[in-house]
């Protein structure tokens, strides 16, 4: 999921800030660092008050780091142990700096020799403040600033930068060097930090400089703010070769409607609705209408309307319709993470394929679709039946009167309303009526279908959605997760 590398330097962000936690803070340790001759130990002996570091023209002159302990600090030697510092030096009288700081003399960081550019790799990672003492002639090296500068721009409140050996310079030079090296450490995010101009030989400036380190002592808040970088760093490092997480969490619709899809939910809602109007309709017949076909009527009880009917084989979705979607699921919210994330969402989703098909088939087995018994039905059936009777009464009396015309009866005058013979009104307007109330029952019976069919769509909707979060839960866990580690990280990082 993440580069070793990275891992392995949290990890030891993380040990190394238990480990100097634990040796308390009633010391601040400042190391000397910088490139061969720019007079590290010329400083360090100037601060110490007498010749504890060697200096001289070999280089590299400083092979294993120095300690200048001021004052009796609780827990020095415990901690100096750990930086593994093994010489030691306490000034016999006051250097002008208060008590409680540690000062270390390393090695060159740009030193031809791999075991002292390893040491000094070593205690930048672990010391509380950083003093760079750089030579007006190589402050923009290359070196320096790619590979330790840069990489220490959360680490501004515990880094200070000693511009050495001024007094070889004109004022105008002097100025335009500091001009110039305060603009290459804004350009790397280091605008804060502090740069004194000083010569380790005539004292120039050393004053200045004593008193930023007896500041540092006394306030004994370098270590936490060493560490406090040193995580924002780690949790950079992390950030960095996380990606873009999704803005929302894990969506499940999208899935609910492919699943639904590949199980052919809609034609099963459909053959219901089917189902539903083939129900209402055997229920609404008026009482002739349902006597004249009986023998119909006879063969739709004896046949059971069910999905399998309409669609036998589309009980389960299809298995690769239900794996493209997870892939295409977890793709999406894919996009954005880097590669190794991106894969451990593609091979959660693919494992989640067999649970969310076998889920989705006791999900569809729940859903026991019934049409109901309407209310409606049985009045809808008796009116319906007033009006076939009606029409009925009409036709009989007209043929009854025919008949008897026919056979040279005595003549029947049958009443009249409104000018119109009645048998003929009632015959007439029973047909009229018993249309028009058909076309009725008929808008009826399709609304309630359609009623009916959403219903049964809701219902295997909603039992498809159960079983797709409890599928996917796993790949929520991750995205979930994903997100916080990343929210947590920008925290830090602020």
């Amino acid at each position: 999921m993440m580069p070793r590398e990275v891992i392995q330097r949290a990890a030891g962000v993380r040990d190394n800030a238990g480990e100097r936690l634990a040796r308390g803070d009633a010391a601040v340790v400042v190391a000397l660092a910088g490139g061969t001759g720019s007079g590290k130990s010329s400083l360090f002996n100037a601060i110490a008050g007498s010749d504890v570091a060697e200096v001289g023209v070999r280089r590299p002159t400083t092979t294993d780091p120095v300690a200048l302990v001021i004052g009796e600090i609780e827990g020095s030697d415990s901690l100096l142990d750990w930086l593994e510092v093994r010489k030691r030096y306490t000034p016999e009288k006051p250097v002008g700096i208060n008590n409680g700081l540690i000062l270390l003399d390393l090695p060159d960081h740009d030193s031809i020799r791999a075991d002292h550019k390893a040491t000094v790799d070593r205690l930048v990672q672990r010391v509380d403040v950083l003093l760079w003492v750089l030579d007006p002639q190589k402050y923009a090296q290359g070196l320096l600033h790619r590979g330790y500068l840069k990489d220490l721009r959360q680490h501004a409140d515990v880094q200070v930068v000693a511009l050495n050996k001024v007094d070889e310079l004109s004022s105008a030079e002097r100025d335009a060097c500091l001009t110039d090296l305060r603009r290459i450490l804004s350009s790397e995010g280091l605008g804060k930090v502090p740069i004194f101009a000083i010569s380790a030989t005539d004292g120039t400036g050393l004053d200045k400089l004593r008193s930023e380190l007896s500041k540092l002592a006394e306030r004994r808040t370098a270590a936490l703010q060493r560490i406090d970088g040193d995580l924002r760093k780690a949790a950079d490092d992390l950030a960095a070769h996380l990606g873009l997480p999704p803005e929302n969490p894990l969506d499940p619709d999208p899935l609910v409607e492919v699943v639904a899809a590949a199980a052919r939910v809609d034609d099963r809602a459909d053959a219901e609705g089917e189902r539903y109007t083939a129900v209402a309709r055997r229920r609404t017949r008026p009482p002739v209408l349902r006597a004249l076909t009986g023998l119909v009527r006879r063969r739709e009880r004896t046949r059971s309307f069910s999905i399998e009917d309409f669609d036998p084989e589309a009980r389960d979705p299809s298995p690769v319709a239900v794996q493209h979607a997870l892939h295409e699921l977890a793709v999406s919210y894919g996009r954005g993470l880097t590669r190794p994330w991106r894969s451990r969402l593609r091979e959660v989703a693919l494992h989640a394929s067999e649970p969310l098909q076998r889920l989705t088939t006791d999900a569809l087995a729940r859903v026991t679709a019934s049409p109901p018994r309407r209310a409606w039905w049985r009045p809808v059936s008796l009116v319906w039946g007033v009006f076939e009777l009606t029409a009925l009464a009409g036709v009989i009396w007209l043929a009854v009167i025919a008949a008897s015309n026919y056979l040279e009866l005595p003549e029947m005058e049958p009443p009249v309303v409104a000018g119109v013979s009645l048998p003929i009104a009632l015959a007439v307007g029973g047909l009229v009526g018993w249309l028009i109330f058909r076309f009725v029952r008929e808008q009826l019976v399709a609304a309630g279908a359609r009623r009916y069919a959403q219903w049964v769509r809701s219902s295997y909707h909603e039992q498809i959605a159960e079983a797709v979060k409890e599928a996917i839960a796993p790949l929520a866990v991750e995205i979930a997760t994903y997100q916080r580690l990343v929210q947590d990280l920008r925290s830090v990082v602020g």
